[in-house]
């Protein structure tokens, strides 16, 4: 169900000091592809937009906070490492 966390969504990722930020058809703008990953295991029903209609809502959103930050740093780093540690 969206927008309803299960177990296997706790996880985290990596956080860079470089990230390329990514949109999502929630049209909210993500810090990198694994925090657009984590917010897809709540709501399988996102997806990736593409480069095109990401720059499309970059424009629209100017001066808007647009960035989704709802998973922490430590979220986003449990997330990362269990989907590279073959589980």
């Amino acid at each position: 169900m969206p927008g309803v966390k299960d177990s296997s969504c706790s996880s985290h990722c990596f956080v860079v000091k470089k990230q390329t930020r990514v949109c999502g058809s929630d049209n909210n703008i993500y810090n990198n592809l694994c925090a657009l990953d984590y917010q897809k295991c709540i709501d399988p029903t996102l997806t990736q937009l593409d480069e095109a209609a990401c720059k499309k809502l970059l424009r629209g959103l100017r001066g808007q906070p647009a960035l989704k930050e709802e998973a922490t740093a430590t979220d986003l780093q449990q997330y990362y490492n269990s989907r590279h540690d073959g589980s």
